[in-house]
């Protein structure tokens, strides 16, 4: 059995700029699988950052002995996932993108197979192609 962790982390900044991130002395990086950064904000004075990870069951005791530390549901923690890692459009065939622009420029039909290209949601024709939604699941397996 796993548990799912929601860590906060202190960033600190030299005065040459090189941030430094100070984890909770709970916090053992062999035994957490770290799968998603939160973006950096302020709490109060402090600048902070939070991350999202799987532990076993037997470790989670010995984390969750930090205040800064607490434990989080698959519901929350997908939640928090989308947020910091939402869906994307990526580009996974430039040239054919580009095959199909020229033929948009030249006001010919494109087939059906540039327009699978360009629909984010058909994985069948490599081109423009949204990323994978974020899901603890396969985390907690």
């Amino acid at each position: 059995m796993k548990k799912i962790l929601k860590v906060r982390i202190r960033l600190l900044q030299e005065p040459d700029g090189t941030v430094h991130y100070i984890y909770p002395a709970s916090y053992n990086a062999k035994q957490i699988t770290v799968v998603a950064y939160g973006e950096e904000c302020l709490e109060g004075v402090e600048r902070v950052k939070y991350c999202i990870g799987v532990v076993a069951e037997k470790h989670a005791v010995s984390f969750l002995s930090s205040a800064h530390v607490v434990e989080i549901s698959p519901e929350e923690a997908n939640k928090l996932g989308k947020q910091w890692r939402p869906v994307q459009l990526k580009i996974v065939d430039e040239q054919k993108l580009r095959q199909i622009i020229s033929r948009i420029q030249k006001v010919e039909k494109l087939a059906q197979e540039d327009l699978k290209a360009l629909d984010p949601n058909d994985f069948t024709v490599p081109g423009l192609k949204n990323t994978t939604a974020f899901d603890i699941t396969p985390y907690l397996e």
